[in-house]
């Protein structure tokens, strides 16, 4: 006859590792119970799809005991896995959108809910800083804009395996079709981990979406839940990106507080920016040909030729070629167009 069963302290980790729940357990139950368990304490039950150990999946009959035995005392770290949302169900639809002022398309709440967990769960896993090799298209400034994003696909392909794409911030607002533009490009970066590539923005803060519009286009087509979830995966995203160790891409551009590269990779993530000068200043500050080296403006700030040298002579001994170029959204400014948009080969 097997020994009494005991008490079970489990902790409930994420795919990229963090701590989700802790409870207390009893191997005498199956798997199922404590996937109830965990669903009654995490919502939604929807989202709750797999455990696992090291070993493998554990299965809904099994009990703890069948795959622990019966040690008296046990600490159990087991991943949870959310469901996976049907990507090609939220991007066909979208890919048909031409109009600016299209109707929106909506889904069931709980599917935006598991696309933000599997997106969540893919940045948690990628650094502040993205290190990337051409071939890479280049694309920013969507500003809410369905009929631009779609524009860019048709004219450069959509993201693939063949297509990858680095995004540089700014998805957010102003335009009317915001949510769909999000969901759109999460799906994709869920489909096309290695592929697709999002920056964030100045747009993609809480000041800014409900200042701009995004927090009320939420609320009107779904709820106040779904854009704080939509705002924990824009917490989540990266703030720069180098690519082939030499053209430098971010949002808004530097500041007298950017002393390097190694600096920018040490940035703690998620982050909601507001209150980090230092991100605040990657997604608002200005390049501008000034005489002092920086100017300071209501949000992040204008700097000049000086604040850009500093930064590559802190930065180009270990980290750059011999060129670097800078890419940031305002690109636009300089080519005299709305979008900026490039094929690095």
């Amino acid at each position: 006859m097997a020994a009494k069963c005991s008490g079970v302290r489990i902790k409930v980790l994420s795919m990229a590792g963090e701590i989700l729940y802790s409870l207390e357990a009893d191997q005498s139950w199956k798997v199922i119970e404590l996937k109830q368990q965990i669903a009654s304490y995490l919502r939604p039950v929807k989202g709750l799809f797999q455990l696992s150990l090291e070993d493998g999946v554990l299965q809904d009959h099994e009990t703890l005991a069948d795959r622990l035995g019966t040690d008296l005392t046990l600490d159990l770290e087991v991943t949870l896995i959310f469901e996976a949302c049907d990507l090609e169900a939220l991007l066909l639809p979208r890919r048909c959108i031409v109009d600016r002022r299209a109707r929106v398309v909506t889904e069931d709440v709980e599917e935006l809910r598991r696309l933000c967990s599997m997106a969540k769960e893919i940045l948690c896993q990628e650094p502040s800083v993205l290190d990337l090799e051409p071939p890479l298209t280049l694309a920013a400034h969507l500003a809410g804009r369905m009929d631009q994003l779609n524009t860019i696909f048709t004219q450069l392909g959509e993201p693939s395996s063949q297509t990858p794409y680095l995004f540089l911030g700014n998805y957010l607002n102003r335009g009317r079709q915001s949510s769909e533009v999000l969901i759109m490009l999460l799906a994709y970066k869920c489909k096309f981990p290695e592929h697709v590539h999002l920056l964030r923005g100045q747009q993609e803060t809480r000041k800014a979406t409900r200042a701009k519009g995004f927090y009320d286009e939420c609320k009107r087509i779904y709820n106040v839940k779904i854009w704080k979830s939509f705002m924990e995966v824009l917490d989540h995203l990266p703030l720069c990106a180098l690519v082939k160790s030499r053209i430098f891409c971010v949002s808004g551009g530097l500041s007298p507080r950017t002393c390097s590269l190694e600096q920018l990779r040490r940035i703690p993530r998620p982050t909601a920016a507001e209150g980090d000068e230092l991100v605040c200043d990657l997604l608002w500050s200005f390049p501008e040909e000034l005489p002092l080296p920086c100017l300071a403006a209501s949000e992040g700030c204008c700097y000049g030729p000086e604040v850009v040298k500093q930064f590559l002579k802190a930065s180009s001994a270990s980290h750059f070629a011999h060129t670097t170029v800078f890419a940031w959204t305002r690109l636009s400014l300089f080519f005299g167009t709305n979008m900026f948009n490039t094929r690095l080969t």
